[in-house]
């Protein structure tokens, strides 16, 4: 019997191949952004975290564009030596590639958001299952970020990311709704 660490490795493997030969990506990651926004989650929410996606995951550049357009505050991660900070964004923020590969806002020019302001958090994953399981990179940034929020956490991703069931360790924290193309799952 394989160990979660082994599974987990195998299932980033094969999730990063399915993510990446998804077709249609502007018209799917388009009808993932109106289903958040047309949610009453999204609706009522204040101040909503986001990602600036990267590589094949569904773009977010939709979804950010339109909270920032509702009047929301939109928050962007960067990594620090504490784990996740999450940084007010505008149209004029200027942003950098982090060592990952991911864009971060540069924090002397941004307010940061506390964890406790949040009111709904967009959080990317590899694969997601129906118990709200997700598989990130490994580097356990996300899980530390969720760990004891109070926010409503929602998965975005493709209806082909979603699996039976993600391996998982007792630090792995669960997200309360998918959104996909297709769908929204509420756990």
């Amino acid at each position: 019997m394989k160990d979660a660490e082994t599974e987990k490795r195998e299932y980033r493997k094969k999730f990063t191949s399915i993510r990446a030969a998804v077709e249609g990506k502007a018209e799917k990651s388009a009808a993932i952004a109106e289903r958040i926004t047309d949610g009453d989650f999204y609706k009522s929410a204040r101040t909503v975290a986001a990602y600036k996606s990267f590589s094949s995951e569904a773009d977010t550049s939709l979804l950010i564009e339109r909270a920032i357009k509702d009047g929301k505050t939109v928050a962007l991660p960067k990594v620090t030596e504490k784990g996740l900070a999450f940084y007010a964004i505008t149209p004029e923020t200027k942003f950098v590639k982090s060592a990952f590969g991911t864009e971060e806002p540069v924090e002397n020019a941004a307010t940061e958001i506390k964890k406790e302001e949040i009111d709904v958090a967009i959080i990317p994953g590899l694969c997601f299952d129906k118990d709200g399981n997700r598989l990130g990179f490994g580097k356990g940034y996300y899980d530390g970020f969720l760990c004891g929020a109070k926010f409503l956490k929602v998965a975005a991703c493709f209806e082909k990311q979603l699996t039976d069931k993600v391996p998982t360790t007792d630090r792995d924290e669960k997200v309360d709704v998918i959104v996909t193309e297709k769908n929204s799952y509420i756990i």
